[in-house]
Parts: C-alpha cells; sequence; structure tokens
C-alpha cells in the first residue's frame, strides 16, 4: 500500500519583494498559472500594503491549467508598497506552477 503523504504547505518568498504603488490607483497583477485541484487542498494570491495584514484576492477552486491571469489590484490611499504571495496547501499529488509575475 502507498505512503500517504502529510498535508503540507508552500509559501513562496515567505517574505516577498515589495513594489512600489501609487495610492488611490489601479494596478494590475499578472502571471501564467498551471493549477490542478483536488478536494483538500488551497491556492491563494493575497496582496498587503504597507506590510499590512495579507488579504486574499484571488482563490483557486478548481482548474486553472496553462492560464494567463490578470488581477485588478485597488490600491487603497496613502499606500506606498504591495507585497504579493501565492499561497498553496495540501497533501496531495497535484500542484501548483506559478511564472512571468508581473504588475503594470
Amino acid at each position: 500500500m502507498g505512503r500517504q503523504e502529510p498535508h503540507r504547505r508552500l509559501r513562496l518568498h515567505p517574505d516577498p519583494p515589495k513594489w512600489p504603488v501609487t495610492g488611490g490607483t489601479t494596478r494590475t497583477l499578472t502571471f501564467q498559472t498551471h493549477y490542478h485541484h483536488e478536494a483538500g487542498q488551497t491556492a491563494q494570491v493575497l496582496v498587503s500594503y504597507d506590510g499590512g495584514t495579507p488579504t486574499v484576492v484571488k482563490n483557486y477552486t478548481a482548474d486553472a491549467v496553462a492560464s494567463s491571469e490578470a488581477l485588478n489590484l485597488q490600491v487603497p490611499a496613502g499606500a506606498t508598497d504591495v507585497q504579493i504571495r501565492f499561497r498553496y496547501s495540501g497533501g496531495n499529488n497535484w500542484d501548483w506552477t506559478v511564472d512571468d509575475v508581473r504588475l503594470g
């Protein structure tokens, strides 16, 4: 019988870089994603402004295979930087790949 993998969590860049922004504007986060979904796992995109608490801006609840994403981010008034996090949690044999992350 196969060994069951323990539940694991992956955080890319536990302390992600800060990207400069101007408060009161809209920025577009774009990236390529290849995500296979299965019950019991989660994949999320989070942002935080000026070192604040990260907020979920995208939850994946279904496959997003070879997809291009474009998420509009409403930058709060007075904000000067944003940090972007990609969080995956699962204990199965599926995966999540993220590439070509840009902030426009």
